[in-house]
């Protein structure tokens, strides 16, 4: 994970509350080190939170601390923007192409608001991200859920047969696909598993 390709699409895929939004904030303070100019769309936190993350990951401090007292510094988020008002698919992309970033991140792609069936949405969602990434040359971070029904298959190892929720297309418009997935207790200690399950740029 310690390089990335300009104008392609990177999923961080997981289950229900298994860390991903973490791993982005994370990735996020990266890139801001880097002086990379990053958008953070979020369609599940306020901005502030979002902020209140990143600020924490970025200058190491306990999140508490970064919401209260800490005084960060200004100067590393100059080039961050951070929006949680747009919902929808249109008002993504518009704001993509606008900010004219070089990171972008989306968190979560199954929380656009389109007007299809469920499978018709996201098979629309998953190939306009793709295309919006292409197109503006930014690199895009989208995050996905995926469902139980993949479970099964998380126990067994088994992980050709999991794919993102809700439509294929998440898969097949991704270049590459982290894997999030806690494995279990080693030595006394939770350990949090990535695991490339998809990359465009491998043999």
């Amino acid at each position: 994970t310690s390089w990335i390709v300009e104008g392609k699409v990177y999923t961080i895929a997981g289950f229900s509350n298994q860390w991903k939004s973490k791993v982005a904030y994370d990735h996020a303070s990266y890139f801001i080190k880097q002086g990379k100019k990053v958008l953070f769309i979020n369609l599940e936190v306020s901005d502030y939170f979002c902020l209140w993350n990143i600020i924490a990951s970025t200058e190491w401090v306990p999140f508490q601390e970064a919401m209260s007292t800490f005084e960060p510094s200004e100067k590393l988020y100059k080039k961050l923007m951070i929006r949680d008002d747009i919902d929808n698919l249109d008002g993504i992309c518009d704001q993509i192409r606008s900010a004219q970033c070089d990171i972008v991140f989306v968190d979560f792609v199954q929380n656009i608001e389109a007007w299809w069936s469920d499978y018709e949405k996201h098979s629309k969602i998953a190939r306009t991200m793709q295309r919006i990434a292409i197109e503006t040359n930014v690199t895009l971070f989208c995050l996905s859920q995926l469902p139980n029904s993949a479970l099964q298959a998380l126990r067994t190892k088994d992980f050709d047969m999991i794919t993102p929720k809700w439509a294929g297309e998440y898969f097949a418009s991704s270049d590459v696909i982290i894997f999030i997935h806690q494995e279990e207790m080693i030595n006394g200690e939770r350990k949090l598993i990535f695991t490339i399950w998809k990359n465009k740029f491998w043999q």
